[in-house]
């Protein structure tokens, strides 16, 4: 049937028209309760036909149907790039877990791919900052894993002594930066005391209660790690870190008169070791290996 009002095709059993809202015949509601549900799609055009108004009316519900589905899919894979710049940052902190390291590159692969997948729809500085950051952290996940892995190797010494690669370098740092504790006054179990200045001059005391008789002193060079030969340095072992110190200009001073001698391991030098546990302890030991141990005063 068509509208009396605008003259266009409706249907028989409608109750208003879908153009112009006006009632038909057999309309049977009340006009003040009636909302039109085409008021925002209505063509104001009396000559419209039909299929434009489908057209138009398909065409808005449509476009605002996907927008909404584009607004939550942009949603989900911003959520997404979050998720994969923060697992790529805690995948730095799992490395460091013993014996479980490689579990930081697992995850640090896991953010990439996160990061990676959730970047179309992810604004483009979410875009540049996700991206550096996990393939930052990416890289520091697996350089850490090859040191941890590099660390672990095993290296022997020709005074038979084993240790790590990584506990190696650890005692070559501690060796140079406790080397300053050595200065100072070193009492042994006999009242003897060694005194260490840090002008690169040495004293022996025969008794701590004599300071102005009875000692030996001279100048010494001190280097961090001892030589095993040519090719080894050993800067510590499993107690000590480990020193080597070369003596000259020794003198003596007996009943105030002074010579121009010493005792043979302060002229053919020696090793002082630094405890490890406690710095309060240092071990004296000659080229025959005798040792005398001291207490920091």
């Amino acid at each position: 049937m068509n509208c009396k009002k605008c003259g266009n095709l409706i249907d028989k059993d409608a109750n208003f028209c879908p153009y112009c809202g006006e009632k038909t015949q057999e309309s049977t509601y009340q006009e003040s309760n009636y909302e039109d549900p085409f008021k925002d799609l209505r063509i104001e055009n009396n000559h419209a036909s039909q299929y434009e108004y489908q057209k138009n009316y398909s065409k808005v519900n449509n476009i605002q149907y996907k927008d909404d589905l584009l607004e939550n899919n942009a949603s989900k894979k911003t959520n997404q790039t979050l998720l994969g710049l923060l697992l790529g940052i805690i995948s730095v902190f799992l490395c460091f877990i013993p014996k479980f390291s490689f579990i930081g590159i697992i995850s640090s692969i896991i953010s990439l791919i996160l990061v990676i997948s959730g970047m179309k729809k992810t604004s483009r500085g979410m875009k540049v900052i996700a991206i550096i950051i996990t393939i930052f952290t990416f890289i520091i996940s697996i350089m850490i894993n090859i040191c941890i892995l590099v660390s672990s190797l095993e290296i022997s010494f020709s005074n038979g002594y084993n240790t790590t690669l990584g506990q190696y370098f650890k005692d070559t740092f501690y060796c140079s930066l406790y080397e300053p504790r050595m200065e100072g006054y070193w009492l042994d179990e006999d009242n003897e005391l060694l005194y260490l200045d840090g002008e690169g001059n040495y004293y022996i005391y025969k008794d701590k209660n004599e300071l102005t008789d009875n000692y030996y002193y001279g100048t010494y060079e001190r280097d961090a790690g001892i030589d095993l030969n040519s090719e080894e340095v050993l800067y510590g072992d499993d107690d000590y870190c480990l020193y080597q110190v070369k003596t000259s200009d020794n003198k003596v001073k007996v009943d105030g008169v002074v010579y121009h001698d010493t005792i043979d391991f302060l002229k053919n030098g020696f090793t002082l070791k630094l405890s490890k546990e406690n710095y309060n302890w240092l071990v004296l030991v000659s080229k025959n290996n005798e040792e005398i141990l001291f207490k920091k005063q």
